[in-house]
């Protein structure tokens, strides 16, 4: 039996997509000849899709902080 994907699924998907696409934004920006507002304004994009992201993360798993072993 195939397991349906939810809609928080489907957010975190897209904000991945989202997130990759700006990365390309930026690295084009960040060659030579790139403009520099338009790398800053695509960071600044990606930094908003992190945040969200990292709230739907937060839900799916807690505020807790894990310790891991050395």
């Amino acid at each position: 039996m195939k397991e349906e994907l939810s809609e928080r699924d489907y957010k975190v998907l897209n904000l991945l997509h989202q997130i990759e696409e700006v990365n390309k934004m930026i690295g084009l920006h960040s060659q030579e000849g790139g403009i520099a507002i338009m790398k800053q304004q695509y960071e600044e994009i990606r930094a908003k899709y992190l945040e969200e992201l990292n709230q739907i993360l937060k839900e799916v798993i807690g505020n807790t902080s894990y310790a891991m072993a050395a």
